[in-house]
Order: C-alpha cells, then sequence, then structure tokens
C-alpha cells in the first residue's frame, strides 16, 4: 500500500484554463475529464498528482498527465491507467488505486492508494 496526497488552489487551475484554454485541456485531461468547473477540474488535477506520487514512478521515465484519468461512477471517483502509467504500474505489482477527492471554491485536495 502506497499513499499519494496533493492540494491545490482551484485559482491555479482557473488561471491556467484564462491563459492557454485548449491547450491546457488537451495537455493535462483526457476528453472525458475536459467538463465541470474550475474546482472540479482543480479536484481531478489534484487526483493525477496523488496519483502520480502513489505509483512511485522513475523520473527518468515521465508519464504524460493524459495517461492518467479520473473517472466518477455515480458520486465515487476512480481511476484508469493508460500506456507507460499503466505498463509501470503492472510492472510494480499494483492492480488497482483507491483515490478521494474534496473542493470547495478554494481548494482542491486528493488522497490516491495504490494496493
Amino acid at each position: 500500500m502506497v499513499p499519494g496526497v496533493d492540494l491545490v488552489t482551484v485559482a491555479e487551475v482557473a488561471d491556467s484554463l484564462d491563459r492557454f484554454g485548449d491547450r491546457y485541456l488537451r495537455r493535462v485531461y483526457r476528453p472525458a475529464e475536459h467538463s465541470g468547473n474550475p474546482a472540479e477540474l482543480a479536484g481531478r488535477f489534484a487526483a493525477k498528482e496523488a496519483v502520480f506520487k502513489a505509483l512511485r514512478a522513475d523520473p527518468r521515465l515521465p508519464i504524460p498527465w493524459t495517461e492518467i484519468e479520473i473517472t466518477t461512477t455515480g458520486s465515487r471517483p476512480g481511476v484508469v491507467l493508460h500506456g507507460r502509467a499503466r505498463s509501470w504500474a503492472v510492472g510494480q505489482g499494483i492492480s488497482r488505486i483507491e483515490l478521494s477527492i474534496c473542493h470547495d471554491h478554494q481548494r482542491a485536495m486528493a488522497f490516491a492508494v495504490a494496493l
């Protein structure tokens, strides 16, 4: 069991959206993750960071943001790994990642555990 946690401000994500628009969305999020207000996007960003930390990936093998997908089933968040992120996890014996996300209008926080 390996945890990862992250905290971001909604303003940081809103600033990136204002400054870079669709380019920011395409670089960080998969198409299914594009919708939502800045607080929801900040929650997904924090979740991606928390998952990166839980994976303990080798920094010499960068994993693109879009290879970590944050999903929602009902009100429960989930994680789908793609490409290098998935290969790394399989190689490390990680079979699943549990995730919790919370946000308000100012901050977003996520906690991930790689199992």
